[in-house]
């Protein structure tokens, strides 16, 4: 007996895994940006398919198989981790808006070709506001190479580039769609249409870039001096062994004095260095501070005064308020006369790594990732106030502090910019994951908080990417990943910025794609909905009366 497979079963398969395949690759640490531009074309192949069955199933293996070569970087932190991200990630972020734009596809493919980016960026907007965000795999981000095409997101955001992808990809397939299936004279003169509207808006983007990449080379007085540190020091876990002898709290006081040392010789402004790079929970309230904090603070106080140079340094906190110990994740800011002038706690915590989001569920789930996984949870900062910076120049400059998982989100760096902010400082520990694709596709994020706001961006990380990044999303100067060292430059600064449409308004154009979507949304449940029998159109009699 001679078993037949259907032809679409193993095309729908290639078409699956090309897509994936190409998307994946065009996420860092791959540096082929350009296969983002290409990489929904298969899959839209199976979207026109009617049936459930031929198409669902193929997108939602796409969106699994994706999500977990692109973030399998992650299992160093839990094995479950890798699974749960493809899983939720795959099936409802990436699927979903794929399954729904395949409903268009076969109704009106001419209005598919606004309908794909405009599902995609409204779901890539909801995996980043819901409690479980995790920004990683939004799809703009992978342009970071191409500053020209990247600036109009001082308008739109990172989602205006995600938008420009897709609606690339939909073009692209109208034209091959037209070329397979020898579609009509309408259906031709809708895709070559639609073609040319695109060639205008590229040409419209690459000019804007063009314009404010000139605008942002101009020379500009004042300034800072800023060394920032990339550090090499593995993780140690709060509450373990090591966590608190002696030795580990003196080695890791150690290496700060080097860095110290080396920074002092370029006279700078303002040393910055990584998250926790103190590894060690520290205190300035007289009743919660021990040995471990005085001496680890008056060490930064004294070089701070003794080289006349503001330090700021990541650390973890305890404080209280008038019920319970508070335990933080921070930053200290010293300033050239050794006092401390400012403390930043983080905002935005990370889901399981630093704060529990099933709350009294799952009770051995906690404990497993505090002991096996390094989980630390902690509590959430509520202070978005600027910190304050001398310069040679005698001018005061502003900043706001990103700590970490902050730089993925638009909002934190957007309400320093709101405040007022001349430039961000992006601290980070990302030696935890030893893969450089972690390192890079974080690194990436600080590309589009600068322009997004016209902020540079100084990002100090452990383990990398340290980097100086300019107003117009340039690396200036970094240091690669895993290599320990200083970096030293002079930051030019710009008092008294305008505010970009994006600074004002925030993700109003993700939100239009929301509205869109709703709207989408109304047309398909119309489209979808069978006429009841009293709406049945009567079949016309052919005979005479």
């Amino acid at each position: 007996m001679t078993v037949r497979v259907p032809l679409w079963l193993p095309l729908n398969t290639a078409f699956a895994a090309a897509s994936a395949a190409l998307l994946s690759i065009s996420f860092p640490p791959h540096r082929t940006p350009f296969t983002a531009w290409l990489g929904f074309i298969p899959i839209f192949f199976i979207l026109r398919q009617k049936g459930t069955l031929r198409t669902l199933p193929f997108i939602a293996v796409a969106g699994i198989a994706f999500h977990a070569v692109t973030m399998g970087w992650t299992a160093r932190f839990h094995p479950l981790a890798v699974p749960f991200i493809a899983v939720v990630y795959g099936l409802f972020f990436f699927s979903v808006p794929l399954f729904l734009t395949g409903f268009v596809i076969r109704r009106s493919p001419a209005l598919a070709v606004i309908a794909a980016p405009a599902f995609w960026v409204a779901f890539e907007l909801l995996r980043t506001s819901w409690s479980l965000k995790f920004p990683f795999g939004v799809l703009g981000t992978t342009q970071y190479h191409w500053p020209r095409l990247i600036q109009f997101a001082d308008l739109t955001g990172v989602w205006g580039v995600s938008f420009l992808i897709v609606l690339v990809n939909a073009v692209a397939f109208r034209l091959c769609e037209l070329v397979v299936a020898h579609r009509g004279n309408r259906n031709q003169r809708s895709a070559i249409g639609a073609a040319l509207v695109l060639v205008i808006v590229m040409a419209s983007v690459f000019f804007y870039g063009t314009q404010k990449i000139r605008a942002g080379t101009a020379s500009r007085p004042g300034g800072l001096d800023v060394v920032l540190v990339q550090t090499l020091s593995e993780k140690v876990r709060p509450g373990s062994e090591t966590f608190d002898t002696l030795d580990e709290r003196e080695y890791a006081l150690r290496q700060l004095e080097t860095y110290l040392r080396l920074a002092r010789r370029y006279r700078p402004d303002l040393i910055v260095f990584p998250e926790n790079a103190l590894q060690t929970f520290v205190s300035v309230d007289p009743e919660l501070r021990d040995e471990r904090s005085i001496a680890a603070l008056n060490t930064l106080s004294r070089d701070a005064r003794d080289s006349e140079t503001s330090i700021l340094i990541g650390t973890l906190e305890t404080a209280r308020n008038e019920t319970r110990v508070l335990r933080y994740n921070a930053a200290y800011l010293f300033d050239r006369r050794g006092d401390l002038a400012g403390v930043y706690r983080k905002r935005e915590r990370v889901p399981f790594g630093e704060y529990y989001p099933f709350g009294p569920f799952f009770s051995n789930l906690r404990e497993e990732l505090e002991t096996r996984s390094g989980a630390l949870f902690l509590d959430a900062g509520t202070n978005d106030s600027l910190l304050k910076v001398a310069g040679a120049d005698g001018e005061s400059y502003r900043f706001g502090v990103l700590i970490c998982f902050e730089s993925t989100l638009g909002s934190p760096a957007r309400d320093y910019a709101r405040g007022g902010a001349d430039f961000l400082v992006n601290i980070t520990d990302d030696l935890w994951s030893h893969s450089r694709a972690a390192v890079e596709q974080h690194a990436v994020f600080s590309v589009f908080r600068a322009i997004e706001n016209r902020l540079p961006v100084l990002r100090a990380a452990n383990g990398g990417v340290t980097a100086f990044i300019t107003s117009t999303g340039h690396f200036r100067t970094s240091i690669p990943a895993f290599v320990p060292g200083v970096l030293a430059s002079h930051v030019p600064l710009e008092l008294n910025r305008n505010r970009t449409i994006y600074t004002r308004y925030g993700d109003w154009f993700a939100w239009l794609c929301v509205a869109t979507t709703a709207a989408l949304l109304a047309w398909i449940a119309a489209r979808s909905t069978p006429l009841s029998s009293g709406d049945r159109p009567r079949r016309a009699s052919a005979s005479p009366r």
